[in-house]
């Protein structure tokens, strides 16, 4: 009998915030899905180079749990702060 094939390696993670959630949105930023609940999330475009330049899943912050610490900020990210406004409420609350 054949040995089990080892299992295919894990993508890594591009830890995002559910639109939901989000406080601020950039001008230029995307909706996209959890790759985990399919909640709509967003991706600030320095997420969006990374997920250009890298094979990553998009995971949002409920799925990824409780952290004492948060990874990494993509390149680029601390400065899109400052471009950032004030989010509209999601479509379908008030």
């Amino acid at each position: 009998m054949p040995a089990p094939s080892p299992p295919a390696a894990l993508k890594p993670l591009l830890v995002v915030m559910r639109r939901s959630n989000m406080t601020l949105v950039h001008p230029e930023m995307i909706i996209s899905n959890c790759h985990r609940c399919r909640e709509p999330v967003g991706v600030y475009p320095s997420g969006q180079r990374i997920v250009r330049k890298f094979d990553v899943e998009l995971v949002c912050e409920v799925c990824y749990g409780p952290v004492t610490s948060l990874p990494p900020l993509a390149p680029g990210a601390r400065e899109e702060t400052r471009e950032s406004v004030p989010a509209p409420a999601p479509e379908g609350t008030k």
